[in-house]
């Protein structure tokens, strides 16, 4: 089951595409199976590397997300406000 609403994807269109508010998603890609424990340190490990871009720091909204052939636990994922997606959601 899809844990991405269409509000979620029509706001990742609008990051992708740079629209103001000044928002930014940072998504990481993995070509396997991710159990919660490892796609948890990819997140985290993502929102260290979002640092080192400079633009707008101290307006900017982060988002984060994980994309991969397989995300174990990605409902838990999402409550946590991450964006998360696999081939089940093709």
């Amino acid at each position: 089951m899809c844990c991405v609403s269409t509000q979620i994807v029509c706001k990742i269109c609008q990051l992708i595409s740079w629209q103001p508010p000044k928002e930014i998603l940072f998504l990481e890609f993995k070509w396997k199976d991710l159990n919660e424990k490892d796609a948890n340190e990819i997140l985290a490990d993502l929102q260290k590397k979002s640092g080192f871009v400079q633009w707008n720091n101290d307006v900017r909204k982060d988002y984060f997300g994980l994309t991969a052939k397989k995300v174990k636990s990605k409902e838990q994922l999402c409550k946590k406000g991450f964006v998360v997606f696999d081939l089940d959601d093709m």
